[in-house]
């Protein structure tokens, strides 16, 4: 469970960490707490006066004006989220984009919550875990994971706005100089949302170029979630949709925005006029480059 910190400490990682999310996310493979160790001790009064700065400069990155959330990436937590996920090799390229109190760490699966009247975390309500895993163009990654839908989660009531359980994003390519700042925002050329038909609950995987695949989805119950992807921005691109170990879906062609890697979410990630309370839990994380 995530402990407690007093509001300034809070605020002031919250600070640290939008400075650092714009400046270094991009690269692959970056531990942006272990790679700034240092900031987590002891922080001269001019440093923190600098980061105020830097922080409260764009109206786009001030914290909420409660202050009380702030994105959880102490490296000591970012060890217990991946554990948690059987996932410990991945932590490298982690980092959580969620309120301070709605990530819940288990013996073996991590809770991400998402509430009512949220704040918002770079401009969407979501609670998530990036994962920044390395590839080049043409590479067959395989990501996999277990996840739990409860029995009382409340959907859209049949309105089906969108709402995500994992993403694939497109970010700035580093070898062109690229950076967030003035990059595009994109969709996500592959993602799975909730949608429900006929009053079923299920899922939609979207594929670059309006390619579509819906499934029913059993909740109160683990379900295993597999997408072999050959990434490319051309025609031979390829995801391989499984669910509980049986292929269900094959799409072909076009799967990046750029020539950079896209790194994965999992978690939600919903329309901002949703206002209901939901969790999502997730276990047994794989990522593999075959």
């Amino acid at each position: 469970m995530i402990k407690k910190m007093n509001m300034f400490v809070i605020m002031l990682k919250h600070f640290m960490q939008i400075t650092l999310h714009h400046m270094l996310f991009y690269q692959s493979g970056i531990n942006y707490m272990r790679k700034y160790q240092p900031l987590r001790g002891p922080i001269s009064f001019i440093t923190i006066l600098v980061l105020l700065f830097a922080c409260t400069s764009s109206e786009q990155n001030k914290p909420n004006e409660k202050g009380w959330f702030a994105l959880v990436n102490d490296a000591n937590f970012l060890a217990e989220v991946s554990a948690a996920l059987s996932a410990s090799k991945l932590q490298p390229f982690m980092h959580l984009e969620a309120p301070l109190d709605n990530v819940d760490v288990g013996n073996d699966s991590v809770t991400f919550t998402l509430t009512p009247e949220q704040e918002k975390i770079f401009g969407g309500i979501r609670s998530e875990l990036a994962v920044n895993f390395p590839y080049v163009v043409g590479d067959k990654i395989t990501y996999r994971f277990d996840m739990l839908i409860p029995d009382d989660f409340l959907a859209d009531k049949g309105k089906n706005r969108w709402w995500l359980f994992a993403q694939w994003h497109d970010q700035p390519n580093p070898q062109l100089g690229e950076t967030w700042s003035g990059f595009p925002k994109n969709s996500p050329p592959i993602g799975l949302f909730l949608e429900e038909k006929d009053n079923q609950f299920g899922m939609t995987i979207h594929y670059l170029g309006n390619k579509k695949f819906w499934f029913p989805v059993n909740k109160g119950k683990w379900n295993r979630y597999a997408f072999n992807i050959t990434w490319s921005n051309d025609s031979d691109g390829e995801l391989i949709f499984s669910l509980n170990d049986d292929a269900l879906k094959t799409f072909n062609g076009k799967n990046m925005l750029n020539n950079y890697q896209h790194y994965l979410k999992i978690g939600m990630y919903r329309n901002p006029n949703i206002n209901s309370l939901n969790h999502v839990e997730f276990k047994e994380l794989i990522i593999v480059n075959e």
